[in-house]
């Protein structure tokens, strides 16, 4: 391939073709054998290179929008003629399938290490939304419906799906939907799970349209405008739950028993709760960042950042029952029903017939409210999991996947369960936990065979050992032609690969469903601990969210911005105006505001997905008659850019720093400067400040004393 040189990233090094522009037409590699090779549409390849900046090859692409995005996509530019996109994704991915499968087994036990980790990644935000969802139904519908629907859409899309490392589970926002059906079927006396029941026929019928007709070309328009905005609401309401849950640990609860409903007891379980919570944000926080401590070894550090939540879960549920002499319902526990004592869910369909017509047509409003929430959640979780820092060598099937998930859709009505789709950040952390570095692989002949077979074997420089002659490896390098699935494309100099398979998605699903048997464990867990864990959502979700960044440099003290600029920071702060900046940052807080206001409107609060998916056109069409394009473009950039600090030194600094409002560096006070030269501990200490030639003094001295010694 000759589409120009590599480009370093923040994981490894790109080639441009594959990042940063479409493949030219000399490039003889199609990545979609059998398909379309939309990269070598002329007019695309006509618009590269309208803007350079930083040294960084950008594409303004239309009306600001990151054309980056579009590699990713191709097919996009499909008509409407029906099942085209469907057919293509089909036919691009089904060469893969017994590679996927090969690849899985060929990890051997391996593949336990990022079925476990995801497992433990999707368990828990699944207890808390069942537990969210038994409270604001009245225990119509809990945490076995949300454990069932993740288990069955996970197998299903483990095995029939197009992407296999998505993974499919419920999310936030529909048991918001659902509570707000909950509230309109008891205000106007109708049956509610026949409601939901219809209500997903109507969103299944409408996604398998909507894939049919090929709409997921248009989720190239997706950008990180309404995508923020999207995930700053969701850290949002995840704080709000847990609040409103700890306040509720005051209150009254009818499945305690009568002493524990006496005021002294409910004081010490709302206190109590919320020192189990706050333990648990802190010490979870703690140990995500493990991977960044200096002490123990790196495994160890490794299983802490992996596995320390769940731990943390354990280790506080175990604490909560420390207190000795309490009552019973002290402290209040999850709602979670035996396996087989869940009341009607199971049956809904035999009471459709409760259901008058008017009743099934107003199902058509939240159907369309979770088909907009959908397309929107389930292909931004799918993009996020396959994007380029990742070098994915296998398509992917947007369309088919969608079709996939209109059929889990039915398919949870006729049980009575919720639809399950795309999760984030459960996605893209289930393809980094699937990456395997090559230096390694280089050192093991098992993982170098599963390297070369994934196509890394494209002209890669072997530095380690090679591979004995006529031994497994060898061979698979030397009969290239014998390979089973179609070639991948050439290796892009990253220092891993991704494990593109379907075992660990298989097992994390059968987990889950493993989970259903375990109701007595899971009904020891503590409420609490769901607050705080609530809250750790919240709180995590919020690095790499450039709206949340931006939201601080807002309240950041104009005269101390240089301290942004000498730490690594946003790329955008050395090429947009600070007033533009903060234009931009107030217009998503007044879109977040409307949106969070939406949701405290009552039933009417449902429709907060289609304003959510109305900032996308609004973005597109009406953002640059208020920006300039090179300004949306740096603003909205796919990618999360980040650039090393500056110093005073450094040419432009002063420039940068006058656009950002602020003339020069500010002297310190005396103040600022006595509390950088005290250190914390238990007494107050004042360090004093050494010179390099000082501790040269010393080592010269500490030497000839040694020696002296020596010589005595």
């Amino acid at each position: 391939c000759e589409c120009g040189p590599t480009k370093p990233s923040l994981v490894g090094y790109r080639r441009t073709c594959s990042a940063r522009q479409p493949t030219p037409s000399r490039c003889l590699w199609n990545p979609f054998p059998g398909g379309t090779n939309w990269m070598e549409d002329e007019a695309a390849m006509s618009r590269e290179n309208e803007m350079r900046g930083a040294g960084r090859t950008r594409n303004r692409g239309v009306n600001g929008m990151d054309a980056r995005a579009t590699p990713e996509l191709p097919g996009h530019r499909m008509g409407w003629k029906p099942f085209e996109g469907i057919k293509m994704d089909v036919r691009n991915r089904w060469p893969y399938y017994k590679s996927d499968w090969k690849q899985g087994f060929n990890a051997s036990y391996r593949i336990l290490a990022p079925a476990t980790y995801v497992f433990f990644a999707n368990i828990m935000p699944s207890l808390a939304f069942g537990q969210q969802l038994s409270d604001g139904t009245d225990g119509e519908l809990n945490g076995v419906n949300v454990l069932a629907a993740s288990a069955m859409a996970g197998f299903l899309q483990s095995i029939f799906g197009g992407q296999p490392l998505l993974i499919i589970g419920v999310a936030e926002p529909l048991v918001l939907v659902y509570k707000f059906m909950y509230t309109f079927c008891n205000d106007n006396d109708v049956d509610y799970q026949a409601f939901a029941t219809v209500t997903l026929f109507w969103a299944g019928g409408m996604m398998a349209v909507m894939a049919i007709l090929n709409t997921c070309k248009y989720i190239h328009r997706f950008s990180r405008f309404s995508g923020e905005i999207f995930g700053l609401l969701i850290a949002v309401l995840f704080a709000q739950q847990a609040i409103v849950g700890l306040v509720d640990e005051f209150k009254k609860d009818d499945s305690s028993s009568e002493d524990a409903q006496e005021y002294s007891w409910r004081l010490f379980n709302g206190v109590w709760s919320i020192l189990l919570a706050l333990g648990l944000l802190l010490t979870s926080l703690l140990c995500v960042q493990a991977r960044g401590w200096p002490f123990y070894k790196g495994f160890i550090r490794k299983f802490v950042a992996e596995y320390g939540m769940a731990v943390m879960v354990l280790v506080w549920s175990l604490i909560a029952y420390i207190p000795t002499g309490r009552p019973s319902g002290v402290p209040r526990t999850l709602d979670f029903p035996d396996l087989f004592d869940t009341g009607d869910s199971w049956r809904v369909v035999t009471r459709l017939s409760n259901l008058v017509s008017w009743q099934v047509f107003a199902a058509m409003v939240p159907g369309f409210i979770i088909t907009v929430l959908y397309f929107f959640d389930h292909n931004v979780s799918s993009q996020l999991g396959q994007q380029k820092d990742f070098g994915l060598k296998k398509p992917h099937a947007y369309h088919y996947d969608f079709l996939l998930l209109s059929f889990y859709t039915w398919f949870s009505g006729l049980l009575g369960i919720l639809p399950a789709n795309g999760s984030l950040p459960q996605s893209p952390m289930h393809t980094r936990a699937c990456a395997v570095l090559k230096k390694d692989a280089v050192k093991n002949e098992a993982l170098m065979e599963e390297m070369i077979e994934h196509g890394e074997h494209h002209g890669h420089t072997y530095r380690g050992k090679m591979p004995k002659r006529g031994s497994r490896v060898a061979l698979v390098v030397m009969d290239q032609e014998k390979m089973e699935s179609p070639p991948l494309p050439p290796e892009d100099d990253k220092p891993f690969f991704i494990r593109e398979q379907r075992l660990s998605g298989l097992l994390q699903s059968l987990l889950m469903g493993a989970c259903l048997f375990l109701y007595p464990v899971l009904q020891k867990i503590p409420r609490s601990v769901l607050w705080g864990y609530f809250l750790f959502m919240a709180i995590e979700s919020l690095p790499g969210n450039q709206f949340w960044e931006r939201i601080l440099l807002l309240i950041t003290d104009p005269k101390k911005r240089h301290t942004v600029l000498k730490a690594p920071h946003m790329a955008f702060l050395e090429t947009v105006p600070i007033r533009t900046i903060i234009y931009f940052t107030l217009l998503q807080l007044l879109a977040l505001g409307i949106c969070y206001g939406i949701t405290w409107a009552g039933v009417a609060g449902i429709v907060f997905p289609v304003f959510i998916m109305a900032l996308v056109p609004v973005r597109e069409y009406i953002l640059p008659r208020f920006f300039s394009l090179p300004d949306l473009q740096e603003l909205d950039a796919l990618e999360y850019e980040v650039i090393e600090g500056m110093n005073e030194a450094d040419e432009g600094f002063d420039a940068v720093l006058s656009a950002m409002g602020e003339d020069e560096v500010e002297p310190e006070t005396v103040q600022e400067i006595l509390d950088e030269e005290i250190r914390p501990g238990f007494r107050a200490q004042f360090a004093h400040s050494l010179q390099r030639s000082d501790i040269r003094r010393r080592r010269t001295s500490f030497e000839l004393e040694r020696r002296n010694s020596a010589d005595l």
